[in-house]
């Protein structure tokens, strides 16, 4: 991502579109909020990671200063966010 925008990471914002239970859902999630950067999962409530995947992320984000937002409907998980994971990596939830 960074070789894309030129940005850090912490100034590098993403969405995940879709079903965000499976690995690539929650591995997404984890790591970003594991360098601190801006993780938009955009699904409906029962396609949202497990709760001990979501507490994970919270806390590693508040010591990596990442910004976790939730969203249910998944047009608002990726307004205006330049990466969509979803899509380079295949996943279409």
């Amino acid at each position: 991502m960074r070789e894309h925008n030129g940005k850090a990471l912490a100034q590098t914002a993403y969405a995940y579109v879709g079903d965000a239970r499976c690995n690539m859902g929650n591995s997404l999630l984890l790591a970003g909020a594991l360098m601190g950067m801006d993780v938009r999962i955009g699904a409906p409530k029962e396609l949202w990671p497990d709760d001990s995947v979501i507490t994970r992320a919270h806390e590693l984000a508040e010591r990596s200063g990442a910004r976790i937002p939730a969203h249910r409907q998944p047009a608002a998980g990726r307004c205006r966010r330049r990466f969509h994971p979803h899509r380079c990596l295949g996943q279409h939830g």
